[in-house]
């Protein structure tokens, strides 16, 4: 068996993400799920990569429009022409939640799981920018230094959610090169 490919590999300027679709998108009774195009429009250093990632993970098809500083100041999702728009990354995060329901891994693979991805979404909405955030990054690396992922033996929205909150935050890079996480 051939080892995974890292989720995020952080370079001195870049974080990439690498992430491989799902065979087939599961079935899941909410209009996110059902989707056929979701345009995501969001400025550079704020795209909403955690749902980015769900969503290919899902095998939803996924459009960013231009990364400009004429984008929304917030990220948005328009979701089929229009037909839902969900604003703010973490929105984004909250939709997903919502599409999977428990039909997929990405919200763990026990309901006790879920309850925990539920407590790592809630402590991403609370990453801001400023000085509690170096603390908060050394305590998640504390966390992590006896596990590969948050919650659970796989990738999950928590996973994502605080991955992206850290990489799309400026002052990540900053504490990376201090050797702080």
């Amino acid at each position: 068996v051939e080892p995974a490919p890292p989720i995020a590999v952080v370079t001195d300027a870049v974080a990439t993400l690498s992430v491989a679709a799902a065979s087939a998108p599961p079935a899941c009774a909410t209009p996110l799920a059902r989707v056929s195009k979701v345009k995501v429009d969001f400025r550079p250093f704020g795209a909403p990569l955690a749902f980015l990632a769900a969503a290919k993970m899902l095998g939803m098809d996924v459009a960013c429009g231009e990364q400009v500083k004429t984008a929304p100041e917030t990220p948005t999702a328009v979701v089929d022409g229009g037909a839902m728009t969900i604003v703010g990354a973490l929105n984004m995060v909250d939709a997903i939640v919502s599409a999977v329901d428990g039909d997929s891994t990405l919200m763990g693979a026990s309901a006790g799981e879920a309850e925990a991805i539920h407590h790592w979404l809630a402590q991403a909405k609370n990453f801001l920018p400023g000085g509690g955030f170096e603390r908060q990054c050394e305590q998640v690396d504390e966390y992590l230094a006896t596990r590969t992922y948050l919650v659970g033996h796989a990738i999950t929205l928590a996973d994502l959610a605080m991955w992206a909150e850290f990489t799309t935050n400026r002052q990540w890079l900053v504490i990376v090169k201090k050797n702080k996480c």
